[in-house]
């Protein structure tokens, strides 16, 4: 049985970077690959390409979603916004954190902001989480247009100062289109223009997916034993021509690169859906079922817009199906179904024992101690991981959010 003990390392604070570097791609970047770390910097990433290899990025954009309210006595109420349930014009229904609630004695609290006000009013919690009545003057606005104006971009907890004007760019990747992230997919901060100019050029392909990145990606495992973690879920939309271009990617043999744990955890979700879906539909033709009636065809367009993976949904899998197969058939579903993206969520949780089966490189930051971030790396290079990471300490790269980066190749088993 996997504990978290063992995904433990030391991390000492000098080695957590507090600031963005003023150039994104100087940070340092390791390379593992073949059983072999060194040392480069980000911006000889597209060394790393063929002409033909498919990148795949996440557009998800970070949302100011921290807001600071003060209660009749000047105690500060924080407020972290973590998804919206409902909105109308208006008002918005919003699920989040509260920082000091103890303190919120009062019906409602207000901010005022350019002679307009956002109020909020308390409700009885849900387990740690609130859902909070947001009302607003400007009702010609949404929420996330509300957040733009009264918000603060939500730094990481481990980031241990206030957010500053610099972080408002420095804290979103260059992928950014859109809004739902509390965090950022931060793989991706170091990309710059130019780099991603140079990538093109050599006819590597850049696609798109999204993952609304939520605060549990920041939650540490409670549970001595791995698989007692509770996953959180996120919101992922895939394009179809995403789909069509992995299975492109897996029939001539071209490497899939994730920008981060966030595509990583979005890649294998769509190949699990698949999977399950294949094995699905031969069972239904055996059972002489139509699987292309209309009635079949409404109820699988609406799993389609709402799928839902969970977190170890992988562990019963006695065979995996071949991912060009697997992706295909998924594919001519979507086709059959008239959608052009596949939207709902996930709570893969990826740990030591899983096989990747859509993605061969993988470029992300370094991760914090006992994080199921860190599990999904060592899952990618086995064992290898804790020899990647006391090199990375030896050799003074920077960690978390902030920090440098690695680009990993998958451990071949």
């Amino acid at each position: 049985m996997l504990e978290k003990k063992d995904y433990n390392y030391e991390l000492p604070d000098s080695k957590i970077a507090y600031y963005a570097l003023p150039n994104r791609c100087d940070s340092k970047l390791l390379i593992y690959k073949n059983g072999e770390i060194n040392t480069q910097l980000f911006d000889t990433i597209p060394t790393y390409f063929t002409k033909g290899e498919i990148l795949v990025v996440n557009e998800t954009k970070v949302v100011p979603a921290r807001l600071l309210f003060t209660n009749s006595t000047s105690a500060t109420i924080e407020i972290f916004c973590l998804q919206i349930k409902q909105e109308k014009p208006g008002s918005a229904l919003v699920e989040c954190f509260v920082g000091n609630a103890k303190k919120w004695k009062e019906e409602a609290l207000q901010l005022a902001y350019n002679e307009h006000t956002l109020q909020v009013e308390k409700t009885e919690p849900n387990s740690e989480k609130f859902t909070l009545l947001f009302t607003w003057t400007e009702n010609t606005l949404s929420f996330y247009q509300i957040l733009e104006k009264t918000g603060k971009i939500p730094l990481p907890p481990y980031i241990k100062r206030e957010a500053e004007s610099v972080d408002v760019t420095a804290y979103q990747s260059l992928f950014a289109k859109h809004k739902g992230s509390v965090a950022a997919p931060t793989a991706s901060l170091h990309f710059t223009e130019g780099l991603l100019q140079q990538i093109k050029k050599q006819d590597v392909h850049l696609e798109k997916i999204t993952l609304h990145v939520g605060a549990g990606t920041f939650q540490p495992m409670k549970a001595e034993l791995v698989k007692e973690h509770t996953m959180h879920a996120e919101q992922i939309s895939i394009p179809i021509h995403t789909l069509e271009m992995l299975i492109y990617a897996k029939k001539h043999k071209k490497a899939v690169t994730a920008v981060g744990t966030t595509v990583a955890r979005t890649l294998e979700s769509i190949y699990l859906l698949a999977h399950t879906i294949t094995n699905e539909l031969l069972e239904n033709q055996e059972k002489g079922i139509d699987i292309y009636s209309g009635k079949m065809q409404k109820e699988y367009r609406k799993r389609l817009q709402n799928i839902d993976i969970q977190q170890l949904e992988y562990t019963h899998i006695q065979e995996y199906t071949d991912p060009e197969t697997a992706l295909r058939t998924l594919w001519e579903l979507v086709q059959w179904t008239g959608i052009d993206t596949i939207k709902g969520s996930t709570s893969l949780m990826i740990i030591p024992g899983y096989t990747f089966q859509i993605v061969d490189k993988l470029i992300t930051n370094f991760h914090q101690p006992e994080s199921t971030l860190l599990l999904l790396v060592s899952a990618f290079v086995g064992q290898k991981w804790r020899e990647i990471y006391d090199y990375a300490l030896a050799h003074d790269f920077r960690f978390l959010s902030y920090g440098d980066a690695c680009l990993l190749y998958k451990e071949e088993k």
